[in-house]
């Protein structure tokens, strides 16, 4: 049971499927890990567990969904604001002090060098990846699903932006916005996820 691999169980259990569901799959899963290891070594009886806990997560999805009750609606939608309210105060402590140095530093120069659009690109990168551990820290019982919605969210928030507004934006960035949102909100829900402790 020690041997199991601890990310993909972790992940499994992130995404809120019923204890009982759980338990039972986890388990399965954990008892043929422990023949295969025996048979055919760990490497590949992890490969084999990471395989399966693929082909395994829509099964947790499904049941996750089935169970949902409506305050573990009103609970994602708690963590969406949260982490919403943490992503826009971090916004504001990074512009309130970077943003003063890069425009003076702009207004000296009179252009702006590539190295001047680097905190911009490491803050579009590390807002999601944050707001999506903010999720899944406040949402407990399934904070993967929880970071995932965030980045729905996000992205219906960006695309709306780009046709309201958008019209001069370069392609890469209307089209490419609302796909980062997703991916590295759920990148920040699998940080969260890795960290919890295990399930059985």
């Amino acid at each position: 049971m020690k041997m199991v691999p601890r990310v993909p169980e972790r992940l499994l259990t992130a995404l809120g499927a019923s204890a009982d569901f759980r338990d039972d799959v986890l388990g399965d899963l954990a008892e043929e890990f422990a023949v295969r290891a025996e048979w055919d070594g760990v490497p590949k009886a992890r490969r084999w567990y990471y395989r399966e806990a693929l082909r395994a997560a829509p099964y947790f999805l499904r049941d996750a969904r089935r169970n949902m009750r409506a305050r573990d609606l009103l609970g994602i939608v708690k963590a969406i604001v949260l982490a919403m309210v943490g992503v826009k105060l971090f916004r504001f402590a990074f512009y309130g002090i970077a943003g003063p140095l890069l425009d003076v530093t702009r207004h000296l120069d009179h252009t702006m060098p590539v190295w001047w659009y680097l905190p911009f690109v490491f803050l579009n990168a590390i807002s999601p990846v944050m707001g999506g551990y903010i999720a899944a820290r406040t949402h407990r019982k399934a904070p993967l699903a929880a970071a995932a919605a965030l980045g729905l969210v996000w992205a219906a928030i960006d695309i709306a932006m780009s046709v309201r507004f958008g019209a001069s934006w370069p392609a890469v960035y209307r089209y490419g916005a609302p796909m980062i949102a997703i991916v590295f909100t759920t990148l920040g829900g699998v940080v969260r996820a890795v960290r919890l402790p295990r399930p059985l």
